[in-house]
This record gives structure tokens, C-alpha cells and sequence, in this order.
């Protein structure tokens, strides 16, 4: 099995989700029908209570992950040419979206619309592409590194696993679980996107 990693700095696959003419480039990157699975775990949403936001701050939460995320799902699935038939594309929600906290209004609507998404989306895909979500808490890891509780997070190796079953199952239109998310507490301190922590 050969993994790829892509991203706007990757020397492996670049790739820059905001960009139509980047996701395109993919077919130049990749042979026709030569990529079996596609895992995103990308995108940023910030944290803030909602009166810390304007228009502009908000559109920008929507467009950093739920807008990025599903442009990238919708060319893979009718434009692109590099996935194989039957293949699965996986995405990365999380668990704010049903977990409440003042200030997630905008990460557990990227969260929720993904996952909404994946519930519809996934139902009927040309090629027999198969489309599903994993929604994690917080990775254990991720807590560590950003000085977070690591209370009710998931180490990264079980939410692997959970990525697995989906990756090699035959499931689609579906969102799983790792761990159970628990409402942490941050200093309300305005707005911060995930991608700084």
C-alpha cells in the first residue's frame, strides 16, 4: 500500500482545498482510476462565541472547512478522474458537532453540515464511489500538543482504527464515532482558529 500526503507544502501532493484550479490538479498528479482511498482531515473552523463574529469572520469559518471540504468531495465524485470505481473517500467531522458549548457555534456547524452532508451525499454516488465521515473527539495527541484537557479525548491510534473500518468496509452515507467528546473549557478570549492551536 503507498500513502500520499497532500497539502498546500507537502513535496508529495500539492494540493490546496480553496482552490478549484488546485483540486483539478490533481489529475496531473495521479494516473486515471489509480487511487483506491482518499482520507481528508483537513480544513479550519474557529472557536468564539457568536457575538465575536462578524460576516466576514463567519464566512470564513464556513468556507475553511465546510465549503473546502465538500468542494473537494464534489469534484472527486463527478469531475475527477484519478479515483478508482468503488472507491472511498472519508472526511473529518467531529463531535462539536452535537456537544455544547458557547463558544463552538462555529466548529459544530462545520461539523453538523458535514455530517449531514456525508448522511446524503453518500447515498447513490456515481462508480460506486463510496462516501463516509469519521467524528472524533479530541485526539489525545492533539491535546497535548496544544496544552488542551485531555480529558474524554481518543488516542489517535483507535481513531485509526475507526478510519479503517470505513476504508476497507463496504459502508457508505455513513459517520462513525471515536470516543465521546466532553465540552472542555478555554479562556474566552475572542476568536481562534484550530489550525493555531
Amino acid at each position: 500500500m503507498v500513502v500520499h500526503m497532500a497539502s498546500r507544502s507537502s513535496d508529495d501532493v500539492k494540493l490546496d482545498m480553496s482552490s478549484a484550479e488546485s483540486i483539478m490538479n490533481l489529475d496531473t498528479q495521479f494516473s486515471q482510476k489509480s487511487v483506491d482511498h482518499v482520507v481528508i482531515c483537513a480544513g479550519s473552523s474557529t472557536f468564539g462565541a457568536l457575538e465575536k463574529f462578524d460576516k466576514n469572520t463567519w464566512h470564513q469559518n464556513i468556507a475553511g472547512k465546510l465549503l473546502a471540504v465538500t468542494q473537494l468531495v464534489l469534484a472527486m465524485t463527478n469531475d475527477s478522474e484519478f479515483l478508482k470505481d468503488k472507491g472511498s473517500i472519508t472526511i473529518t467531522t467531529g463531535q462539536a458537532a452535537q456537544t455544547i458549548n458557547r463558544l463552538w457555534p462555529g466548529i459544530a456547524t462545520n461539523n453538523a453540515g458535514l455530517n449531514a452532508f456525508v448522511l446524503n451525499a453518500g447515498l447513490g454516488l456515481p462508480r460506486g464511489l463510496r462516501l463516509n465521515a469519521v467524528s472524533p473527539c479530541l485526539i489525545t495527541e492533539t491535546a497535548l500538543k496544544s496544552g488542551l484537557p485531555t480529558e474524554g479525548s481518543v488516542s489517535a491510534s483507535v481513531a485509526a482504527e475507526v478510519y479503517l473500518e470505513l476504508i476497507f468496509g463496504d459502508q457508505t452515507g455513513q459517520v462513525k464515532v471515536a470516543g465521546e467528546q466532553v465540552a472542555f473549557k478555554r479562556k474566552e478570549e475572542g476568536l481562534a482558529k484550530t489550525s493555531d492551536l
